[in-house]
């Protein structure tokens, strides 16, 4: 099973096709749901809407536990300061621009949103002890790797030898191991300490539970006041500052040698906090995935420096990055002359033009190839 992880896109890995899901709070509001293009409909709430305390979450109506998954995940990281990088990744302005990101961006989706965790034939489906895993998820408290969370998941039908692919479902001390984009894996008995071993950072991958594959090599995680020399290495909560796990410097503390604590990034030798709408910014420095100290979902306006919200279809724009619904959209930079330039426009069907040099113009799912998008090769299955 995969992590936790919802690294911003300068840190995680590659997109997807597509995600289901919904969301909803405490608030009243309808649930918000996702189309089959993994975008989510217009009405999720900002910040301020949102119940943010203890327990406010509330499981969407009818949502299978693979929705709700997602649902939970963007409300924690919504609310903040939750970090599933290296405690430096700043909260999102709004669930919508959470349920976006995971959709194009995070492994997280492609394994474990799509469904996988509601089919009988890959997982013994306990309704009881799903609910009490997205309880336990709703606090920043718990380890970033899924199956660290919540245990109850380890229910994969697949015995040893089996053949796995993305779909996972291998059973409880197995791990998919061998598998690649381009071909299957078998599921075999995880790692121990000291193992070599496959993943990154915050994903357990081939190892024990309990247990993180580190520069190739299943490693347990450093406590506070043990000596680290990056952040990844620490016990969740915990940063890698002056050579040591710990809480790190505060909101004002002086920064640069030292590392800030999760919520908090280095601005100017001082640990500041994430800019929200409406606040200034430095368009000209990238904090991480941050356009100059905003939080995600926001950019940093050059002529104002102020955080503002990425522009809709139709609006003009700067990047090709830079729109708010970057799964359909895309901001035509071509400077072509040709209607559309410089504004956020739906991104290209397979078969139809494109710039290979603007790879966000194709469909995702599908690359800019001879000027034309095709569609990319799906991903390996087990017979």
């Amino acid at each position: 099973m995969e992590t936790m992880d919802v690294a911003p896109p300068d840190i995680g890995a590659g997109g997807m096709e597509d995600a289901g899901g919904a969301d909803g709070g405490a608030s009243g509001t309808d649930a918000t749901t996702i189309a089959d293009t993994g975008v989510v409909d217009a009405g999720s709430p900002p910040l301020g809407e949102l119940d943010c305390a203890p327990g406010a979450w509330t499981r969407p109506t009818g949502s299978s536990f693979s929705d709700a998954l997602q649902s939970v995940l963007c409300h924690r990281l919504t609310c903040g300061p939750c970090s599933f990088d290296e405690g430096q990744s700043p909260p999102f302005v709004e669930r919508e621009a959470c349920i976006e990101h995971l959709a194009r961006t995070n492994p997280l989706v492609q394994t474990n949103l799509t469904g996988q965790y509601d089919d009988p034939s890959l997982f013994i489906v306990n309704a009881a002890a799903l609910d009490t895993c997205l309880g336990r998820l709703q606090s920043c408290a718990v380890p970033k790797v899924l199956e660290e969370s919540c245990p109850e998941l380890d229910t994969g039908r697949l015995n040893a030898g089996a053949c796995c692919d993305g779909r996972l479902g291998c059973g409880p001390g197995f791990a998919c191991i061998g598998r690649t984009s381009a071909s299957t894996g078998t599921c075999q008995p995880r790692r121990g300490a000291g193992a070599l071993c496959t993943g990154d950072a915050f994903v357990t991958g081939s190892c024990e539970v309990g247990l993180r594959c580190v520069r190739g090599f299943c490693s347990e995680l450093v406590p506070r006041n043990g000596e680290c020399t990056e952040t990844f290495e620490c016990l969740d909560g915990l940063v890698c500052s002056a050579g040591r796990c710990g809480d790190g410097e505060t909101l004002d503390g002086a920064c640069g040698a030292r590392a800030c604590g999760v919520g908090l990034f280095c601005r100017e030798g001082r640990c500041s906090a994430w800019r929200r709408e409406g606040e200034s910014c430095d368009p000209a420095t990238s904090f991480g995935s941050s356009d100059g100290g905003c939080v995600l979902g926001l950019f940093c306006r050059n002529d104002l420096e102020v955080c503002e919200r990425l522009p809709t279809r139709g609006e003009s724009c700067e990047d090709a990055r830079a729109c708010r619904n970057p799964s359909r959209d895309f901001c035509n930079i071509s400077f072509d002359g040709r209607e559309g330039s410089k504004r956020c426009q739906a991104r290209h069907a397979i078969g139809e033009d494109c710039l290979g040099r603007i790879p966000e113009m194709c469909a995702v799912g599908s690359l800019c190839v001879g000027s034309v998008c095709r569609e990319t090769l799906p991903e390996p299955r087990c017979p």
